[in-house]
């Protein structure tokens, strides 16, 4: 099954000059909840840079449409219910094959850059968590989207 987009209303425009991935380990995860509502919170500086975020969920699309509604997102939430973008983006996991059997166990957040100019995707940056917290902040991230746009 192909990753969806729960929540149609809230497509990124179409003159984007950067798309801020942020994956999340778990539809149960705290941590990825307080890192969506910081983002939200200054969405309008992503805006600004002519930025869409997107939050990739490894979850179904009910519990991705569940999720979008709790956590208040202003930008879209994609359900990867097969992991298949997670992988595609290189999205970190540990513990071996234990890890792999329930992601929040086992996956980590991450974080990437595309320089959508031109109209190719190209990945610019990324920040792969080294454990269940690690995750930039979001000046960081703003940080790593203006260098992509110099």
């Amino acid at each position: 099954m192909a990753a969806r987009r729960p929540n149609r209303t809230r497509t990124p425009p179409e003159d984007n000059a950067a798309i801020v991935l942020l994956f999340q380990r778990d539809y149960y995860s705290r941590a990825c909840r307080e890192q969506v509502r910081a983002v939200a919170d200054r969405y309008g500086e992503f805006r600004e840079r002519d930025a869409a975020v997107v939050s990739v969920l490894p979850e179904s699309e009910e519990k991705a449409t569940k999720w979008q509604t709790k956590t208040h997102s202003p930008f879209p939430v994609v359900a990867d219910a097969d992991k298949s973008v997670a992988e595609q983006y290189g999205q970190p996991t540990r513990f071996g094959k234990l890890g792999g059997l329930h992601d929040l166990l086992g996956r980590l957040p991450q974080t990437a850059i595309l320089d959508a100019r031109d109209g190719d995707l190209r990945l610019f940056a990324v920040h792969r968590g080294e454990g269940t917290d690690d995750r930039p902040p979001v000046d960081d991230v703003l940080a790593m989207v203006d260098r992509m746009l110099r």
